[in-house]
């Protein structure tokens, strides 16, 4: 049994779920049970493609797509959900929210003249 575990360690089964690629230990995606399914159709020149890079890697497609995509989620994501200010930048960002708007003659026009569907029905 153990002469058969570590044959398939050796193989790469084993170790694929033991040291994924990137920082996916810390990530709850990757070691959480899986039971939700994503279907995507792709062409036979990009399925092969990801085929060849899921090898190279050492994975099977399923978890090489997997981990690039939470990956470029990652890359993805922070800048649109938090950014960081120094002290100074907080504060002008502050002062910015709180500031009045700028003067906006043209807006103001546009919400006190009659739209275009209020002018033809007064003619």
């Amino acid at each position: 049994m153990i002469r058969k575990a570590f044959s398939r360690l050796l193989a790469g089964t084993c170790f694929r779920r033991l040291q994924p690629s990137l920082d996916f230990q810390s990530c709850p995606f990757y070691w959480q049970t899986r039971n939700e399914k994503l279907d995507l159709r792709l062409t036979a020149s990009a399925k092969r493609a990801l085929q060849i890079a899921a090898i190279a890697a050492h994975r099977s497609v399923s978890e090489f797509v997997l981990e690039s995509a939470l990956a470029r989620a990652e890359e993805t994501l922070p800048d649109r959900r938090r950014f960081g200010l120094s002290a100074d930048q907080w504060e002008a960002f502050q002062s910015a929210l709180s500031a009045p708007p700028p003067p906006a003659p043209r807006l103001a026009r546009l919400l006190t003249e009659p739209s275009v569907f209020e002018r033809d029905s007064a003619g």
